[in-house]
């Protein structure tokens, strides 16, 4: 059967530092022949936002990016990122990145704020800290075109928890990367929470 979605694709343990060989073979092993591969990645941020970039490569889009969900970072020399605005300044967040070889089914109801955007990288895209670049979560994507849809809940109550200095461990806000090769077409918010 031909994966048509996978979530955290295993990649050799060479092109991501950090990533243990064994784990990500287990994995594989754990998922083989499965059309969806379960796993995401916590991230602790201070900065009210965690990246999306494209591992020793480049992302980039040529076109606007509208909503208050997901922006642009540019900074010559470094390469450009997606920076996916979170509610609370730190965490953590759960973070889930899912490929697949068709548009995904339309998004649940779950889902709070949603957009998409087009994009172009040269390799796997991975989520990342703002200040520590280290992958927590990729996409083992070859380079090319694709559409990104950013799925978020919880940003509500990330306010709230800082607003009231309401700190705990455990996440409350979650967020979903969908991604699928598709040719550049304008940037769309698909569903917003805020008033």
């Amino acid at each position: 059967m031909r994966t048509l979605w996978r979530t955290c694709c295993p990649v050799a343990a060479n092109m991501i530092p950090g990533v243990d060989e064994h784990e990500i073979k287990a994995k594989a092993q754990a998922t083989e022949g499965l059309a969806y591969r379960p796993g995401r990645a916590e991230i602790e941020e201070h900065h009210g936002s965690f990246a999306i970039g494209c591992y020793e490569g480049a992302l980039t889009t040529d076109l606007p990016i509208v909503g208050d969900l997901v922006w642009l970072f540019e900074d010559p020399p470094y390469p450009s990122r997606l920076f996916v605005n979170t509610g609370g300044q730190t965490g953590p967040f759960t973070v889930r990145m899912e490929l697949g070889e068709r548009v995904a089914d339309p998004p649940g109801s779950e889902w709070e704020d949603i957009a998409e955007v087009s994009i172009s990288c040269t390799g796997p895209l991975v989520a990342t800290a703002i200040t520590d670049t280290a992958p927590e979560a990729w996409i083992d994507c070859a380079g090319g075109q694709y559409r990104l849809r950013i799925s978020a809940r919880g940003r509500a109550e990330g306010r709230r928890r800082d607003r009231e200095c309401d700190w705990v461990d455990e996440a409350v806000e979650h967020y979903l990367i969908q991604a699928w090769p598709a040719p550049p077409t304008a940037s769309a918010v698909v569903r917003t929470s805020a008033p």
